[in-house]
């Protein structure tokens, strides 16, 4: 809260400041570590990891119009995802399904919070 931040000497916008430095500073070290993990820099390498991205925030009890995202929550959504595509793996799917099998999950888990959001009214 912004009195607390102002209690301990912090001011609105220098620690709006230094949240921006510092997630700017992430970005850049996520860029050059999946640079280093690709082996190239190529923009169109990224497109694979948008859905996970999405779905793992998704999985971990975000909302797709906004709101507040649980950290860990989505964490345990990525791990979830990672979870399929290795159980995929071990059963012999082709690894072309393994989107469209992670975008069924996606769909099928916010068709069960729509199913629960109308149960509760």
């Amino acid at each position: 809260r912004e009195e607390f931040m102002i209690r301990s000497g912090w001011g609105k916008y220098a620690a709006m400041f230094s949240v921006y430095r510092i997630s700017g500073l992430f970005a850049v070290l996520g860029g050059i570590s999946f640079t280093a993990l690709t082996f190239s820099a190529d923009a169109s390498s990224m497109d694979s990891y948008t859905l996970l991205t999405v779905a793992s925030v998704v999985l971990g009890g975000g909302a797709l119009n906004g709101g507040r995202v649980s950290n860990v929550g989505s964490v345990f959504g990525g791990i979830t995802l990672s979870l399929v595509t290795i159980l995929l793996g071990f059963l012999r799917v082709s690894s072309d399904y393994t989107a469209a099998i992670q975008g069924l999950l996606l769909i099928l888990i916010l068709a069960f919070r729509l199913l629960k959001k109308g149960a509760e009214k």
